[in-house]
């Protein structure tokens, strides 16, 4: 960080508005760590004293992965290679930042795959299917009703009409005005009517 090779961006400090709220709580936390018993009050509790082997132990672990960085990354005197085969699973379990990525991909993103492709078979298998299984049933209802309504319904209606058309059109021909042909026919309907008498025994 402060010793590698310079970028082009510059680098500007942050603004105040970041860097008093920071300093405050920096200045707090150095003063807590050394006058703890006015904040225990405030708290209602009594001060805890302070351990000091705990620490020395910190002070001296984060002191020494400070010089061990500084002698292998920056004046590289030792190398890397010297501390892998004692410190291997250590180093790869803080490569890898605890495997956190692997083990969210393998629990939630797979969980969150295959549940989306449950449900989009679901909805593209069951759900759709059943949409377009009813769609289709009612078209061919529809066709049905349609064949039967054209060729029933309509079919005697029309049947009906063409029948009294060509009856009105057979009894137009016979008003032309001809005596002889309506007394021809006054005859023969009077001789249908006298012989349906006699058949039923009148007279």
């Amino acid at each position: 960080v402060f010793f590698g090779k310079e970028k082009k961006k510059k680098v500007h400090e942050s603004p105040l508005q970041m860097t008093i709220p920071l300093i405050i709580l920096g200045i707090l936390a150095v003063v807590a760590g050394w006058v703890s018993h006015p904040f225990a009050i405030f708290l209602g509790e009594e001060a805890a004293k302070p351990n000091f082997l705990v620490m020395a132990l910190s002070t001296l672990f984060a002191s020494t992965g400070i010089l061990l960085a500084w002698v292998i990354y920056y004046c590289k005197t030792l190398s890397l290679t010297i501390f892998l085969p004692t410190f291997e699973p250590l180093y790869r379990l803080l490569s890898n930042k605890y495997f956190i990525d692997e083990i969210y991909e393998a629990t939630f993103i797979k969980l969150a795959f295959g549940l989306s492709s449950l449900f989009a078979w679901i909805d593209t298998k069951i759900v759709d299917g059943i949409v377009n299984g009813v769609g289709r049933a009612s078209m061919g209802l529809s066709s049905i009703f349609t064949f039967f309504d054209l060729k029933g319904i309509d079919g005697v209606v029309n049947g009906f009409g063409k029948v009294f058309v060509g009856l009105s059109r057979w009894l137009k021909s016979l008003q032309d005005g001809n005596v002889q042909k309506y007394a021809f026919f006054m005859l023969a309907i009077l001789s249908l009517l006298i012989a349906f008498y006699i058949l039923k025994g009148g007279f």
